[in-house]
């Protein structure tokens, strides 16, 4: 914990002071926050980085969309400078260049205010470190409480071994039931009453384009992640469940002969587990019984296609967040568009919901009832009153289900749909007028834009469909926007560079992370943070790294752009520069003609637990791989990966 305090405010004085190379009449200001910082540390320690910092560029994004500072109580050091000056004091000289006296937003021309603001509030929000018991059981307190606001699976479907799906009409959630009696439970007084009729028409134009699930042409796949039946080898399939045996019969998808072995038909439930992502709270995952994580993973590839070929394909692309993120910087020029973030929105959408989505298509709901698990064993380590629980699932899905990411896309994406039909009033559902409407939308997991206009029906609507908007996360107004990683301001990308672990020679993957923020810190022209980062790496390892210049296109960086954000299990690692590029060692590839330089990489090796000839064959009848490439296919379950560092050329094109 010591070492993680001094990282963090060791980069927080550096950010200032880069602060202070950028505003120079701010020397005295900067001076005095960095002898106030001991002060500040003194009571909340690391929390005053990852987590009142944060809270405070919530406060700042607010008055960004707001065009003036919010009304009420301040965050942490935040008060007025004076009666008549209602800009903050802390850094109030930058706060000059954004606000006047009154508080009213200037017209602003610059982005490097709001970039470096940014950067102190959130250059610590995604640090990875334990947080509190008392956090963590808060968190699975709430994750229980909202499973109790849903309502239960209607009678003889979720909750059933054989149910038997109706066509549902008036109300999502509730029914066809009086309108006062949903206005009080939506507990809400809507301005206007809502006609769900044409979003079942909607719902149910879409589910049929999707065509039939043909259960013997999907392709199952095993995930990740560990499974709650604890089976050594995935492939061996301890379990098959009735329920999934009903729809996909294991002696085909459990077996490469039409053989079925010995293995139990129990329907074992999926595990809650708490997997670190930041010290206000950890993330809460499901694994998965393996027979349901196999399956999942077919229906998954099932519905990617399907949605490709579908009206909505202008709307959703399930593995390309930077249509997102350009949308996002197109939005922020003059703010035609909304970004909306929910908040636990896969475990607000009920079955109900999902069931009222995809009605029209009962071969999918079969699928996905199949193939879902019907109850979460809460274990009595992480269960706040210290027993374990099991709960009947009310949710759809948790987070660890394959299922659960496309599916709640579709369900968004129509609601997003929907909330344009009422705006413009428009209510055809003809493939031509949804395309027509998809390509207004962006939908990527619970992050959706839409147009501006129809952003209060939205709102309207999620919340009547027990879903909830994360407001500090969502923006109509202004022109700041966020979604998916990409923020921006008019046209700007405002991304700050993000520390996420302190260096570690145990862990090879920190050394490729501290070298990545550093590089990202120093595009940003903050220099004296970039070079604290380096200077927490070792002098061996850094004497290892090549200094390449930024206008290089290296191999990495082709990667990188286009990898999630932080995965890095592996990869070449180089410093950069404004120079053509330091590096020592460079040498020109005869044979593949081309320029090389010598690096540190982090390379991966992953070994693989082979189960029995059956599994093996089952995999390989399955996964079907190119017979030319047979050479880098192998069996087996792949273990986690084991990381070293090592030299290693790489090119510069």
């Amino acid at each position: 914990m010591k070492s993680q305090l001094h990282l963090l405010a060791g980069l927080y004085s550096h950010i200032l002071l880069d602060i202070r190379e950028q505003y120079p009449s701010m020397r005295g200001e900067i001076e005095l926050h960095l002898s106030r910082l001991p002060q500040q540390l003194a009571g909340r320690g690391c929390e005053f980085f990852t987590i009142t910092l944060p809270e405070c560029a919530s406060w700042f994004h607010q008055a960004l969309d707001l065009g003036h500072l919010p009304e009420g109580r301040r965050p942490p050091y935040h008060g007025a400078k004076t009666n008549r000056d209602q800009r903050p004091k802390f850094l109030w000289g930058i706060w000059c260049e954004l606000f006047d006296e009154h508080g009213t937003l200037r017209d602003v021309h610059d982005p490097a205010p709001i970039i470096l603001l940014r950067q102190i509030y959130l250059f610590a929000k995604k640090f990875e470190m334990e947080c509190t018991k008392d956090r963590v059981d808060e968190t699975i307190k709430d994750f229980i409480d909202v499973e109790a606001e849903l309502p239960r699976s209607h009678p003889d479907t979720w909750d059933s071994d054989l149910p038997l799906w109706k066509d549902r009409s008036g109300h999502p959630i509730w029914g066809t039931v009086k309108p006062s009696l949903i206005s009080l439970l939506e507990v809400t007084s809507p301005e206007f009453p809502i006609d769900w009729q044409p979003f079942r028409l909607l719902c149910r134009r879409f589910a049929a384009s999707l065509g039939i699930f043909d259960v013997w042409t999907i392709r199952p796949k095993h995930g990740p992640g560990v499974v709650s039946d604890g089976a050594e080898v995935k492939y061996d399939f301890p379990n098959w469940p009735r329920k999934l045996d009903r729809v996909f019969p294991s002696d085909f998808f459990a077996s490469h002969c039409f053989s079925v072995g010995e293995r139990s038909d129990k329907e074992f439930p999926s595990r809650l587990a708490c997997v670190p992502k930041t010290q206000k709270g950890p993330r809460l995952i499901a694994s998965e019984p393996t027979a349901h994580q196999w399956i999942q993973g077919g229906i998954q590839r099932w519905l990617e296609d399907a949605v490709y070929r579908s009206p909505l394909s202008a709307s959703i692309d399930f593995r390309r967040q930077d249509l997102s993120q350009a949308m996002a910087l197109e939005a922020s020029v003059d703010g035609a568009l909304a970004t909306v973030d929910l908040s636990a929105a896969s475990d607000r959408l009920s079955t109900r919901l999902v069931e009222y989505v995809f009605q029209s298509n009962h071969s999918l709901l079969d699928a996905l009832h199949a193939s879902r698990s019907r109850s979460l064993l809460i274990p009595k380590a992480l269960h706040p009153e210290g027993h374990s629980e099991l709960l009947l699932l009310r949710k759809f899905a948790p987070m660890g289900s394959a299922c659960t990411f496309p599916v709640q896309t579709i369900v968004f994406a129509l609601i997003a749909q929907f909330a344009i039909m009422i705006t413009d009033h428009d209510f055809e559902v003809d493939p031509l007028s949804i395309r027509r409407r998809s390509s207004q939308i962006r939908v990527f997991g619970d992050d959706i834009i839409i147009p501006t206009r129809a952003y209060p029906i939205l709102e309207r609507l999620l919340k009547s469909l027990l879903l909830r908007v994360n407001v500090s996360k969502s923006f109509a107004n202004g022109l700041f926007r966020e979604s998916c990683g990409m923020d921006a301001y008019g046209g700007f990308d405002v991304t700050p560079a993000y520390l996420r672990k302190e260096y570690s020679t145990r862990n090879p993957e920190s050394l490729a992370s501290i070298i990545e923020v550093s590089n990202n810190f120093h595009k940003k022209l903050l220099w004296h943070s970039s070079d604290f980062l380096l200077k927490t790496v070792p002098q061996s390892d850094l004497n290892r790294l090549a200094v390449v210049g930024l206008r290089e296109r290296t191999v990495t960086e082709q990667v990188t752009e286009h990898s999630p954000r932080g995965n890095w299990l592996s990869g070449p690692c180089f410093i950069l520069s404004f120079s053509r590029g330091l590096s020592a060692r460079r040498r020109f590839n005869h044979f593949l003609q081309r320029e090389e330089f010598l690096t540190l990489d982090v390379s991966s090796s992953v070994k693989r637990l082979e189960g029995s000839g059956d599994a093996s064959l089952l995999q390989y009848f399955t996964e079907s791989p190119d017979p030319d490439l047979m050479i880098s296919w192998s069996h087996g379950q792949a273990m986690r990966p084991v990381l070293r560092k090592k030299n290693r050329w790489v090119s510069t094109y």
